[in-house]
């Protein structure tokens, strides 16, 4: 058990949190990691007769090398800040974290509310020795893992360099393995036919929307084995040149920015694998014929809509209430303008309203209610303030440059002590201590400096609102002559979200932002007119 000790009194009973963490979905699956580690949490809070309430008990499928981006994990740190418990019960020190400079971070906020870390399989003394160890634990931790990544993406890219595919969790779509050594991707026979047929299909002139939902009805399963067949779907599948049996590995590169996994295409364009690896289920003059066919519809696409600002709420502001599918706005048979939702044709989805709604109607309602906020800026400026004082980063910072300036002093303590010292042994045993704590205090000032972005987000959200507060002042007694572009630009500022029903649900529409609404009827709702 590893405790720091905390400021309860021992006559009062301490209230405990449970904190699990698995890092992939399909442990989680298992239903055995978590599972397994609540159980031997809970009987270690009543071994020791502490109070739990099921609230504070949080599960999370993470990685365990990020520490920000974990939700359960910032709603224990927030209630480690709010007082609210006293001891944080884990099944190991590597399910809080894997990475030493987020178990210092931890350790130091734990340290600062007075609340105990404990944790169930393994045991260090609550003193300097203790917290040494476990930071070395979780360095070691963190080393293996960084090890077992690099030599992951070694042998993977040892295959693709050997003219071998590199197995995934499941072959490509329309392909089976031929044998248990993967070595060659051959026709699956229930797949396969299905991929020729959609190629079949585009170059007939179909459109990509028109297959998806003749597959769906046809109720042929999806790659990933669901009922609906989407637009994005069909058009990964016609863009991948791998079914001409051309196949190409390692093509992706996907950094880490600001806390987000970016997609790009490797500079090199990857390693290319013989032609023999896999069957061709595409001739390479067909898959050629879509790309222009593709290109062709692209161009079309562009100039489709004749008349774009008979849509106000077109491009992702209205969406369907039964399957919360975007709504598209196209002119109906008398040249009316319309929404309508393209996804109630599946007939496996729970989505049976099949809405419909006059674009004059709707967008009319939304833009009275949006007029309403904009002529009421005092409205916007109670949302900046409350803006302006919820830094979501203020804490986080707080954390991290305490930790930076404890390592620097430790640092610096150690650089004084290597001046005196005239053992060679001794003094490269300081240096790799040296040269370990300066790898630590890079590595969270690089977590700072995500910190930083993510604030910049904040003061650029904030900076938008108060640009929105200054417009409305300025436009509120000509609100009706606002341009296009600009009422746009208001449903975006007001992150305007409207959801639609069929005539015989009530309410019709809902209308929501985020501004709140202190108006004559309910936040976020308008009382519709019939169609």
């Amino acid at each position: 058990m590893a405790s720091l000790a905390s400021s309860q009194s021992p006559d009062k009973p301490r209230r405990a949190a449970i904190y699990c963490r698995v890092s992939t979905g399909k442990q989680e699956e298992d239903g055995t990691s978590l599972q397994t580690q609540e159980e031997r949490c809970r009987q270690y809070v009543a071994e020791h007769a502490y109070t739990l309430n099921d609230a504070q008990v949080y599960r999370e499928v993470h990685t365990g090398a990020e520490i920000w981006e974990r939700e359960q994990l910032t709603r224990l740190r927030q209630a480690i800040r709010d007082h609210d418990i006293n001891v944080v019960v884990a099944y190991a020190l590597d399910r809080v974290s894997r990475n030493q400079n987020h178990i210092g971070i931890l350790v130091d906020e734990l340290e600062r509310a007075g609340v105990a870390l404990e944790l169930v399989t393994e045991d260090f003394e609550n003193s300097a020795v203790g917290k040494f160890i476990m930071s070395a634990k979780a360095f070691a931790a963190e080393i293996e893992r960084e090890k077992f990544r690099e030599r992951s993406l070694r042998g993977r890219r040892a295959l693709a360099e050997a003219g071998r595919p590199v197995p995934g969790p499941r072959p490509r779509y329309g392909y089976q393995w031929t044998n248990d050594r993967k070595a060659h991707l051959d026709e699956d026979p229930r797949t396969a036919p299905v991929v020729k047929r959609i190629f079949a299909d585009v170059l007939a002139g179909k459109k990509l929307r028109r297959i998806a939902i003749d597959l769906t009805n046809e109720r042929v399963p999806t790659p990933t084995g669901g009922p609906i067949w989407g637009n994005t779907t069909i058009d990964t599948i016609v863009r991948e040149r791998a079914y001409t049996g051309q196949l190409t590995a390692f093509r992706y590169v996907c950094p880490k920015v600001n806390g987000r996994r970016q997609v790009h295409l490797r500079p090199d364009g990857g390693i290319a694998l013989p032609e023999d690896v896999a069957t061709a289920l595409i001739p390479t003059a067909t898959f050629e014929a879509v790309q222009a066919i593709l290109a062709a519809n692209k161009r079309l696409a562009s100039r489709r809509n004749k008349n774009p600002e008979a849509a106000l709420l077109r491009n992702g502001f209205l969406h369907c209430g039964y399957c919360d599918y975007t709504l598209c706005a196209y002119p109906d048979a008398k040249g009316t303008m319309r929404y309508h939702c393209y996804h109630t044709t599946a007939p496996a989805r729970a989505c049976l309203g099949k809405p419909s709604i006059s674009a004059s109607l709707i967008d009319t309602a939304v833009w009275e209610r949006v007029t309403a906020v904009l002529a009421r800026p005092e409205l916007i400026t109670d949302q900046l303030q409350r803006m302006r004082g919820d830094d979501p980063t203020v804490f986080d910072r707080a954390s991290l440059d305490r930790r930076i300036d404890t390592l620097t002093r430790q640092r610096e303590r150690l650089v004084k002590r290597l001046s005196e010292i005239d053992d060679d042994d001794i003094a490269q045993s300081v240096i790799r201590d040296a040269k370990a704590l300066a790898d630590q205090i890079r590595g969270l000032e690089q977590e700072r400096q995500a910190l930083v972005a993510r604030q910049a987000n904040w003061r650029q959200m904030c900076s938008a609102l108060a640009n929105l507060q200054d417009w409305c002042a300025e436009v509120a007694a000509r609100l009706e002559t606002l341009t296009y572009e600009q009422r746009r630009l208001a449903l975006q500022a007001l992150d305007v979200h409207v959801t639609l029903w069929r005539n015989d649900h009530t309410p019709r529409y809902e209308i929501t932002m985020n501004v709140p609404l202190d108006m004559s009827t309910t936040p976020g709702q308008i009382v519709p007119r019939t169609q």
